[in-house]
């Protein structure tokens, strides 16, 4: 450090130092980068006269002879592209009560998971196949229950009671089963899961 003056030394520190800024200027926007939204990602594409006059003309047929509904250039999703969701819309105007349900989940456990605990079961209801729907309806009789299953909701009907409900998870409504319990006026309906990662973790 011989060739070192007092000047070259205040040069020195003032290469290093910081500017002096507050932590709060950090937090401010920067007015140079424009400001992105969800609404930006999508490619914009220009109106022309055919599509405006072609526009007008569909309304009267909902969207052209295909069934499609008509989108908005600017959307970012096309309406069609969303799934439709079954949802039975007369339970919120039906009169008759809700059956008490319950739901329990059972898991198949053999030698192998008690004794050697060579799978990877878990308590939790993620290790279980096998959901179990009890509805108790007080009143009604085997004959009078009309029960509809699919992939996603169980629809029971009958002159006392509705019930629509929406599964957490998929299951296969082949392998299903339902028994009538007379004496505590109970539908117990036995449903195999149907999960992603099954297959895996089985």
């Amino acid at each position: 450090m011989s060739g070192l003056n007092c000047k070259d030394l205040r040069a020195f520190a003032n290469l290093l130092a910081e500017k002096e800024s507050s932590s709060s200027d950090d937090d401010l926007p920067n007015p140079g980068i424009a400001k992105l939204g969800p609404g930006d990602i999508q490619v914009t594409k220009k109106l022309t006269k055919s599509r405006i006059r072609g526009n007008a003309k569909g309304g009267e047929q909902r969207g052209g002879g295909d069934g499609r509904l008509p989108t908005h250039p600017e959307d970012i999703w096309d309406v069609n592209d969303v799934d439709v969701v079954s949802v039975a819309d007369d339970v919120v105007t039906d009169p008759r009560d809700r059956p008490e349900v319950d739901i329990t989940y059972k898991q198949r456990v053999g030698s192998e998971d008690l004794f050697l605990q060579m799978n990877q079961r878990t308590p939790l209801t993620s290790s279980c196949e096998v959901m179990v729907v009890t509805v108790t309806m007080k009143g009604e009789t085997k004959t009078s229950v009309d029960c509809n299953l699919t992939e996603v909701d169980l629809d029971i009907r009958s002159p006392l009671y509705r019930l629509h409900l929406p599964f957490p998870h998929p299951v296969n409504p082949d392998t299903a089963t339902a028994e009538w319990l007379p004496n505590t006026s109970q539908l117990v309906v036995t449903l195999q899961l149907v999960r992603e990662m099954d297959l895996v973790n089985f």
